[in-house]
């Protein structure tokens, strides 16, 4: 398989109210022909990872092939504010400075 990013993500945990992702199942991509074994990271990881330039992508298991994995979509960030009642809190009301 060729290289697809540097990490890949095959699987997520929740925290106990299933809004947050908490830890992700994380594979280095090495661009061989199989899935690496993963290892478990935190959110704050795989952010930091990002945020220091490395590229992740998620993956699935392709159904019309046995059980090989396909690359699915790649990893950003984003920075927002929760979605409630109320929009005079949210990021793009504050005052700029």
């Amino acid at each position: 398989m060729a290289k697809w990013a540097d990490f890949i993500i095959s699987a997520v945990r929740y925290d106990s109210s299933g809004t947050h992702i908490k830890a992700l199942k994380v594979h280095v991509d090495d661009g061989r022909a199989h899935m690496p074994r993963g290892s478990i990271w935190t959110f704050e990881d795989v952010a930091r990872e990002i945020l220091n330039g490395h590229t992740f992508i998620t993956t699935v298991r392709d159904p019309n092939e046995e059980g090989e994995y396909a690359p699915g979509a790649f990893v950003h960030l984003t920075l927002r504010t929760h979605q409630d009642k109320s929009r005079k809190d949210n990021l793009t009301n504050l005052p700029q400075f």
